[in-house]
């Protein structure tokens, strides 16, 4: 059964005039008691409200009115992770405001999925590995680090080198993301993204990204770019001016789930490395919940002596994984993909 959540806001008058609306909310509201709570879609927020005094009073989430005295929380008016519901109190001239954030948290565990390693293929030890992506048995792959930053191609069974380009040493290079016939490329604290014709690695253009955030992780849905910047959110961006259209917030039934890195898209879940964690966790990319968890502790521990987990492909249903200066990259067939 779905907890019933109670948010009662009752507002008394407290002495006589002078008393100030902001000590009346401080003194009266039981906002801040839902700073620690976890709701979930479904869940009706039954507010009720005394005005003694005041003007007005306005309740809003997330920016919308509240205009009913129950509220239940769905897709419509909130989302998950954090949301912000609003309380101002209008006296005279004055307003008075005050806010609490409301965690909203997956209703379901995700999934634990097993896997078989079926084969592995040599990857370069000197490739501190940012971007990762496979198709038509070529690896397109972008490094980091200043003055070692790469975008390479090759041959995934030889290990064949078919294509490679220096970046700037300036730059950090970030995740990458094959769109038609052109690769983007991230870059880490410079905030822009370069991109490259797919064939011949020219660079062919560039953008600034479009808010204040680190480059971490990048794919493509087929419509937009999807970023991380190594917190728990995920940001669209359109591919053709790199406009900012929208973001989601990653959580499981447990809480927010921080630290996203390389990304991965693949029939509708975005498949996305922890940073330092040894999983990958498998995204709705509708809704931000944490549907799947794919432990990689049976992959060989000698990889995680050389760095972290950082590169997650799809071959023929399959994953390709890899990692930061890892010499090998291993193809798991995972149960359900």
């Amino acid at each position: 059964m779905r907890n019933l959540i109670f948010l009662s806001v009752v507002l008394f008058a407290v002495g006589a005039c002078q008393q100030s609306a902001t000590s009346l909310v401080a003194v009266s509201s039981n906002l801040d008691s839902y700073a620690n709570t976890r709701l979930h879609w479904g869940d009706p927020v039954s507010i009720e409200m005394e005005t003694t005094n005041h003007d007005s009073i306005q309740l809003q989430l997330n920016g919308k009115k509240v205009a009913a005295s129950n509220v239940t929380l769905g897709k419509e008016n909130s989302v998950l992770g954090k949301n912000t519901l609003k309380l101002t109190v209008f006296t005279g001239a004055e307003n008075t405001v005050r806010e609490v954030s409301l965690l909203i948290v997956s209703s379901q565990e995700p999934l634990r999925k097993s896997y078989s390693i079926i084969n592995s293929y040599k990857h370069d030890a000197n490739y501190f590995t940012e971007g990762f992506y496979y198709e038509d048995g070529l690896v397109y792959e972008g490094t980091g680090l200043n003055g070692k930053s790469k975008l390479v191609t090759y041959d995934l069974a030889a290990a064949k080198v078919e294509n490679s380009i220096d970046i700037d040493a300036q730059f950090f290079g970030e995740g990458i993301a094959v769109v038609g016939d052109s690769i983007f490329q991230l870059t880490y604290k410079a905030q822009k993204a370069f991109i490259y014709n797919r064939t011949t690695f020219e660079k062919v253009g560039e953008f600034n990204v479009p808010f204040s955030a680190e480059g971490w992780g990048l794919c493509y849905d087929g419509k937009s770019l999807i970023m991380s910047n190594g917190s728990h959110f995920l940001y669209y961006i359109n591919p053709k001016d790199f406009a900012y259209t929208g973001s989601l917030q990653v959580v499981d039934d447990k809480g927010i789930c921080g630290k996203l890195n390389e990304l991965e898209y693949h029939d509708g879940k975005i498949y996305a490395n922890v940073w330092y964690e040894k999983e990958i966790v498998v995204i709705n990319s509708q809704t931000g919940s944490v549907e799947e968890v794919i432990s990689l502790e049976n992959i060989p521990s000698k990889n995680f002596q050389q760095g972290v987990a950082n590169g997650i492909a799809i071959k023929d249903e399959n994953l390709l994984i890899t990692g930061k200066n890892w010499t090998e990259t291993y193809e798991l067939q995972v149960n359900d993909l």
